[in-house]
């Protein structure tokens, strides 16, 4: 994935997130690779999507990722 398209994947999944659409938001957060992503923050709101939706594994190992970031 290019810069580009981890951009519009980004916007497009805060956009949701923003709106309380976690199950689109988690939708395209689930065709990313997060272990790319290099922004705690980012990682932080992904873990919280992912959280909202119920999958608990994915919210901590993406807080994991994040906190080896950080």
């Amino acid at each position: 994935m290019d810069k580009y398209e981890y951009r519009v994947k980004t916007e497009q999944m805060l956009e949701h997130y923003e709106k309380k659409q976690f199950r689109k938001a988690m939708e395209i957060a689930d065709t990313i690779d997060w272990r790319r992503v290099k922004s705690p923050a980012m990682l932080n709101t992904v873990s919280e999507i992912y959280e909202n939706n119920g999958e608990f594994q994915k919210s901590r190992d993406t807080l994991m990722i994040a906190f080896d970031r950080a």
